[in-house]
């Protein structure tokens, strides 16, 4: 009889004492706990929540947890009142993220919503990110599509909210092309923008937060503001174009991109920019990403 050995396991977990569940965060995780477990041959099948007690738990947004299930071959989750709670619990097994890895990755206080273990990984690994879901969008797009997250929050990072006069006139510009618009996420778009002929909202189509994510990879490029959703298409090889407030988290940012416009691990024609958005700067990037 041969044995044939079982491949090794690797726990993720997620204190959201330090990072709440939130849609950006959870992609990054998801990209770096996907990483780990190839270039090391681990499986991923458990997940562990911490909280601050179990009424932590109550807010979590269902449709947010869900992604993580889709990127993860998940079949166990636990939740426990504490990270002593955890740790106690889990004694001996291969945890992710672990103290060893974010020391190394010189990562202090939040170890989910930073590209810092991202570009850790890449270097020891060499190998670029690449966020996987296990579902087709199963949307019927056109060939050339571009995404756009066009932030507008009305409480928060309001610094951070697309400027839709701009957008509109560049996206009107973009008229005699053969370049279809998906707006990606649910924030409030003008009108004057969704109705233009070239412009589809997904949220509008009933198209789940998945779908528009894997949506995102499908496109041919992606535009918008450093929010949520540009995550996945950082974590791609799609070409995008981001804009960060250059006030909105600039010691974070120093910290992750130094003076440059992209990451260690970016490929061609993926941008993000320190900048306010401007008519010349997005047309430039379309006239480059499409040769025009």
């Amino acid at each position: 009889m041969i044995c044939i050995p079982s491949q090794k396991t690797l726990t993720g977990f997620w204190d959201t004492t330090l990072e709440p569940l939130r849609l950006g965060s959870i992609c990054i995780f998801a990209n770096n706990i996907q990483c780990y477990a190839k270039a090391n041959g681990y499986s991923i099948t458990k997940l562990a929540l911490v909280g601050n007690g179990f009424s932590t738990f109550d807010s979590i947004n269902s449709e947010v947890l869900s992604i993580l299930f889709d990127c993860l071959d998940i079949d166990v989750l636990y939740t426990y009142e504490s990270a002593e709670q955890f740790f106690e619990g889990h004694k001996g097994q291969e945890l992710f993220p672990r103290p060893s890895i974010w020391n190394a990755a010189n990562l202090t206080g939040n170890l989910y919503d930073t590209m810092q273990l991202t570009q850790y990984l890449y270097k020891v690994h060499g190998k670029r990110p690449d966020l996987s879901f296990n579902k087709p969008s199963n949307y019927q797009k056109r060939k050339n599509t571009i995404s756009l997250h066009l932030k507008n929050a009305s409480k928060g990072d309001t610094e951070s909210n697309a400027n839709f006069l701009v957008w509109q006139q560049f996206i009107e510009s973009c008229a005699s092309s053969d370049v279809h618009f998906l707006l990606i996420g649910d924030d409030p778009v003008p009108r004057s923008i969704k109705n233009l002929p070239h412009v589809t909202s997904l949220s509008d189509e009933n198209i789940s937060l998945t779908a528009q994510l894997v949506c995102v990879q499908e496109s041919s490029a992606f535009m918008g503001m450093a929010s949520g959703p540009c995550n996945v298409a950082v974590l791609s090889q799609v070409p995008y174009l981001i804009f960060k407030h250059p006030s909105h988290h600039a010691e974070i940012m120093k910290k992750e991109l130094g003076n440059a416009n992209r990451y260690g691990f970016s490929v061609k024609n993926q941008y993000i920019l320190r900048r306010y958005e401007t008519f010349k700067l997005l047309s430039g990037f379309f006239n480059k990403v499409y040769k025009v």
